[in-house]
């Protein structure tokens, strides 16, 4: 039994929220709704959460901010791979060829140019995330490293079995291997080895 005001009269009444959503006040007679959930006000533009919701499939991550009230639950998180790719060696083989100095400067100026437009700036030829677990929700956290801190840029529940597939990358890429996370996003390795060493530390998390 709860105790409120009427939206009408504003005298008390006394309603049962397991009898549904909707009563009748007895002192006006005017229905009214209440709905006993508590309700999370989250700012979904909060800079932090930014990159995340601005992915393709941003579902996930607005149902894990309502869950953890904003707040990256930083105790619980468990950490099940570290990613990196640099195209550092790229450029060292690049300058060895006296030929290829203006490609390498070409780029190197774009490379400043477009990342001095970023509101989150990667380091220079080196990008950098992690992938954690938090076992509570069965969900896959991916914290991105910029200069300007660390933020997540996905947010995926596990829904499906962990099934590594291989994608064919271009001639200078190679294959990439994906772990399915569920049916519309999964996590992105250059390594098979990586990939199936992160299935087995998430499954051996949620044991």
């Amino acid at each position: 039994m709860v105790e409120i005001l009427c939206p009408h009269c504003a005298e008390e009444v006394e309603v049962e929220p397991e009898n549904g959503s909707v009563f009748e006040c007895p002192h006006c007679a005017s229905d009214f709704q209440f709905d006993s959930t508590p309700t999370i006000e989250v700012d979904y533009s909060d800079k932090f959460w930014g990159l995340a919701l601005d992915t393709s499939y941003p579902e996930h991550c607005l149902d894990y901010i309502a869950q953890v009230d904003g707040e990256l639950p930083q105790n619980r998180l468990i950490e099940v791979s570290t990613n990196s790719l640099s195209s550092i060696g790229w450029v060292v083989c690049m300058l060895i060829s006296v030929l290829a100095i203006p490609v390498v400067v070409i780029w190197i100026l774009s490379h400043v140019i477009k990342n001095s437009k970023s509101e989150y700036q990667h380091f220079f030829g080196v990008q950098r995330w992690r992938h954690y677990l938090d076992p509570s929700e069965k969900a896959i956290i991916t914290i991105t490293d910029y200069k300007n801190g660390s933020f997540p840029t996905q947010v995926a529940y596990l829904e499906g079995s962990l099934m590594i597939s291989k994608t064919t990358g271009n001639l200078d890429s190679g294959p990439f291997y994906n772990l399915e996370l569920n049916l519309k996003q999964s996590l992105c390795f250059g390594d098979k080895e990586l990939a199936e060493n992160c299935r087995e530390n998430i499954r051996t998390a949620l044991q």
